[in-house]
């Protein structure tokens, strides 16, 4: 008797959409019933395709409907990663574990929340899964929700406050803060937002502070390219903050001098501060090679300061000047932009971040 295999056809999933519930049968003729297939490995309960038949015929077998992938994660986390919640419950019925743990100490709700899947998470807490489980952090199912919210996500993040606040969670200071966050970048990117999503996001950063009971955040007033440009008073972190508020568009290269200095140190102070470089790549080089540039137009820094603009900016684009360089390229922007009140218009620059 030939040995069966132990991986499940490369075209598994495809076969799952469009195949008879016969011919997926017979794949286990020449397979294991814990074969093995997809990126992580899963079995074919794993997969969020798996009609109800084979799921229900593969348990029938003696496929147990827990059996995790390679991530640890069992069929019920990925109905829950991939927003699919119908099949939970069968699942549930065939002994599945509602508060199994992942690889990354993950339970399906956890799960769900952590992807912002409000539907799936409905069902499993609807079927009894603990909303007292803690993230990697030790954070609440709420508090983690609103840390990864963004824009896109409000919607989502909306029905999963709401599901968690009926089950019994407290709201705290802390999430009040990451609802003031959420309206801040909101505001940011109100101008350049998605027309066709913005009504439905729009309403619900207006529910998601009613439920908190935060104050919503002020609409951002952009300069407008033409008027003199207003440096506030304040230390040069303030000044730099506020110009970044006036002056940046949300997303892309700004229409002034003033506005780029700005949006380069602030760019490159976030990539190397907040992510650690990750992503440094030839533009962020290019933004520091042109940043010394920026404060020759127009009243220049004196000659001292555009060299040290240039050391700077030659330390910074190797990938270092997280010892103090970057702070003191965004100070020399902050003092150029003082010296420049009239709009300098922007040429082509050499970068697209």
């Amino acid at each position: 008797m030939a040995r069966k295999r132990k991986t499940l056809p490369k075209d598994f999933q495809e076969m799952l959409t469009s195949a008879p519930l016969e011919e997926l049968k017979a794949v286990f003729g020449k397979c294991e019933l814990d074969a093995r297939g997809g990126y992580a490995k899963g079995t074919a309960i794993g997969f969020p395709e798996c009609p109800d038949e084979l799921v229900v015929w593969l348990s029938e077998q003696g496929l147990a409907v827990d059996t995790p992938d390679g991530d640890g994660r069992t069929p019920l986390h990925t109905r829950a990663s991939r927003g699919v919640p119908k099949q939970i419950p069968l699942l549930l019925s065939l002994g599945a574990d509602i508060e199994a743990v992942d690889k990354a100490g993950k339970t399906p709700l956890l799960t769900a929340v952590g992807r912002l899947r409000s539907a799936p998470a409905r069902v499993l807490i609807e079927h009894g899964a603990s909303t007292e489980v803690l993230d990697k952090s030790g954070e609440s199912l709420l508090k983690r929700a609103l840390v990864i919210t963004r824009n896109i996500d409000l919607p989502e993040c909306v029905e999963i406050a709401k599901l968690l606040l009926e089950h019994g969670t407290s709201v705290t200071a802390e999430m009040r803060r990451e609802v003031e966050r959420i309206g801040r970048d909101f505001e940011f990117h109100r101008g350049n937002f998605n027309s066709d999503l913005f009504g439905k996001t729009d309403a619900a950063l207006g529910e998601l502070y009613g439920i908190f009971g935060v104050e919503p955040v002020a609409r951002r007033s952009r300069h407008d390219g033409v008027s003199p440009i207003v440096v506030p008073d304040g230390s040069w972190q303030e000044r730099h903050k506020a110009l970044w508020e006036l002056l940046v568009p949300s997303s892309g290269a700004g229409e002034t001098v003033q506005c780029e200095a700005i949006r380069v140190t602030g760019r490159i102070t976030d990539e190397m501060f907040r992510n650690g470089g990750a992503n440094w790549d030839r533009d962020y080089r290019a933004m520091a090679d042109a940043f010394p540039g920026f404060l020759a137009q127009g009243e220049p820094l004196g000659e001292e300061e555009l060299q040290e603009a240039k050391e700077i900016a030659k330390e910074v684009r190797s990938g270092r000047g997280a010892d103090g360089h970057l702070d003191r390229m965004s100070e020399l922007a902050v003092a150029w932009v003082a010296r420049n009140p009239a709009p300098i218009a922007l040429g082509a620059v050499d970068y697209t971040r």
